[in-house]
């Protein structure tokens, strides 16, 4: 009986990371040490989302699966296809390379590549010899980065994200009224790729007569794994900086303080997963000693093709952990922070460990709006909307009749906001806001 010594499938030049539109192509390496029949050799593109875990009640254990599939095409290089009848082939001693194609929807609506803890969005290619019974199939895979278009030179990815916030300070014991605080902040655009810097501004307001804790922020990924009618969520903090105490009748300001983007999967693009969700934040908030922290949550989209490039710039990224694409400039990264070991399998989707890519912009110098061209400032009296609905306290926030509220991120994609968001230099201007104005809204001033 014949012997197949080792598989293998080879990415012409050594390519990892695709996009819509793109042509999967390659070759499977069969190393033969004596005459082998089989039915045929296959090569199969599977792409899949896979989400499952389990909960003990006690007394029993309910299962949670949901998937979603998105690619599944096979092409026969060797032998009979699986519907045709006839006689069995040999594979003679030696080394086989055998070519294939495959060619990716150039309308396909596909999430971005993620590996998580109960969960993963996959795409990957599958090699099988099939040998005729009782001989049991040889089977290798190889995963690829399937990156999904969100393109932060979009207008709408420009604008920046702000937001504002105010409560009021109760005095010891919670008797009494101490005064209020005040927070607002902004980002100097709403979407990022990893490798950039998140320039964030800030300005809080203590004019209360308590000293409260620092002013921080933290960047911020949340995942929710949905399935069965049931949410499974995961929040990692990826960057956190600190400010001083916020004394009584104090205010402490930064402008254009930097947090960093880690090498980290793209934001799940609207409509493309439903069962996994990858969304990411900026937390700003003032820690208020014996009540409840005043925070503003910021919106933020991680993009996969940085300022200044297209789409049409993944053809050399290759499957090293930091390789840069010489057509267009743009560097791929294996992802080193934002994804887990996914080790759930089902049917096809089987258990591998792969760390998938992302773009990644090298040597990333940040420009304040005001330095920046023309073209990549947003106009001051034509600000374009996002497609992200901004949390309660963030669309015109800093007019002068805003209702001051604190909320955290929405749970699930929303419609774009019918109002324009504020514009960077308006956080930079921010006056004390009259306490007679707050509650106006029918909003209840919210407790220390």
């Amino acid at each position: 009986m014949g012997k197949l010594k080792s598989g293998s499938i080879l990415l012409d030049g050594n390519k990892e990371v695709y996009r819509r539109g793109d042509t999967v192509k390659g070759t499977v390496v069969l190393e033969v040490t004596e005459a082998l029949t089989v039915k045929s050799v296959r090569v199969c593109l599977f792409g899949q989302t896979l989400v499952k875990w389990d909960e003990f009640n006690g007394k029993t254990t309910k299962d949670y699966i949901s998937k979603e599939n998105y690619l599944g095409h096979v092409v026969t290089v060797f032998g009979k296809r699986a519907d045709e009848t006839g006689p069995n082939v040999t594979l003679t001693a030696g080394n086989h390379r055998l070519r294939f194609i495959f060619v990716l929807p150039k309308e396909g609506n596909f999430p971005s590549s993620f590996e998580g803890e109960y969960g993963a969005i996959r795409f990957w290619l599958k090699m099988e010899v099939a040998k005729p019974f009782p001989g049991i199939n040889k089977t290798w895979y190889r995963c690829i980065t399937y990156l999904s278009d969100i393109n932060i030179n979009q207008m709408m990815y420009k604008s920046p994200k702000s937001g504002r916030s105010a409560k009021t300070i109760s005095k010891f014991l919670g008797f009494g009224d101490a005064g209020t605080l005040t927070l607002a902040a902004s980002t100097d655009r709403g979407a990022y790729c990893p490798g950039e810097k998140i320039a964030l501004s800030v300005i809080v307001k203590n004019n209360s007569s308590k000293d409260l804790g620092r002013l921080n922020a933290h960047f911020i990924q949340t995942v929710q794994y949905l399935a069965n009618n049931d949410t499974k969520e995961r929040t990692s903090i990826f960057r956190a900086i600190g400010g001083e105490p916020v004394e009584k009748g104090g205010e402490q300001k930064w402008l254009n303080k930097h947090i960093q983007v880690d090498a980290i999967p793209p934001t799940t693009k609207p409509s493309t997963c439903h069962v996994i969700l990858v969304k990411y934040h900026i937390k700003i908030f003032v820690e208020v000693p014996w009540g409840f922290n005043l925070e503003v949550w910021l919106p933020i989209t991680i993009g996969t093709i940085p300022l200044g490039h297209s789409t049409r710039s993944t053809q050399g990224a290759t499957a090293s952990s930091f390789e840069t694409d010489a057509s267009s400039a743009i560097t791929y990264s294996k992802c080193n922070k934002g994804v887990q070991r996914c080790s759930k399998s089902e049917g096809n989707f089987v258990n591998i460990s792969y760390v998938p890519m992302c773009p990644y912009v090298v040597n990333y110098v940040f420009k304040p709006p005001s330095a920046r061209p023309a073209n990549q400032r947003v106009a001051q009296g034509a600000r374009p909307r996002t497609t992200d609905q901004p949390t309660a306290n963030t669309a015109s926030v800093f007019s002068e009749k805003a209702t001051i509220v604190a909320t955290p991120p929405a749970r699930e994609p929303t419609a774009p906001p019918s109002e324009e968001p504020p514009s960077y230099e308006e956080v930079l201007r921010m006056d004390n806001p009259d306490p007679d104005e707050i509650g106006k809204t029918g909003q209840k001033k919210p407790d220390a």
